[in-house]
């Protein structure tokens, strides 16, 4: 399991803590709140930053066919009847530590990968690579320990 799949279980786990129907109805402009228009244009900017940050996912030919975890829980959450009862203000205030977090895990995986490149390597792979940064050519250790089939 890749790091970018990992976030993605961890968003939406966090997903269901954060109600994030109030973005779903922006976009679709079902949400009360657009009523109040001094709220809007922080809304939108919250919902393209919390955009930005996701992972991109490699795209099938449908996309609408094979949601991801994420897209599964916005669409419930469009259909939720629970909108209405929260503050605009809270709801403002939970996207934006979602924001803040998302932007935490991104950067906790590209360091990840950057501290830790041989994290998906194979064993040998790893072992290569470290023998040359010691200085070593392993090309003249291949097949060592590695008993042949003489038939």
């Amino acid at each position: 399991m890749n790091a970018w799949s990992v976030l993605d279980l961890k968003i939406c786990c966090l997903l269901h803590i954060i109600s994030i129907s109030c973005l779903s109805h922006i976009i679709y402009g079902r949400c009360r709140i657009l009523q109040k228009m001094e709220h809007a244009p922080r809304l939108r900017s919250l919902y393209r930053q919390i955009l930005r940050e996701l992972p991109l996912r490699p795209q099938p030919t449908n996309k609408l066919s094979n949601p991801s975890p994420l897209q599964k829980h916005i669409r419930h959450s469009i259909h939720s009847p629970d909108v209405a009862t929260k503050p605009v203000q809270a709801h403002i205030a939970e996207l934006e530590q979602f924001v803040t977090y998302v932007k935490a895990q991104r950067m906790y995986t590209t360091l990840i990968e950057r501290y830790n490149p041989g994290m998906n390597m194979n064993e040998e792979d790893r072992v290569r690579l470290t023998a040359r940064r010691v200085g070593m050519d392993t090309s003249s250790l291949e097949g060592f320990g590695n008993p042949k089939n003489d038939g």
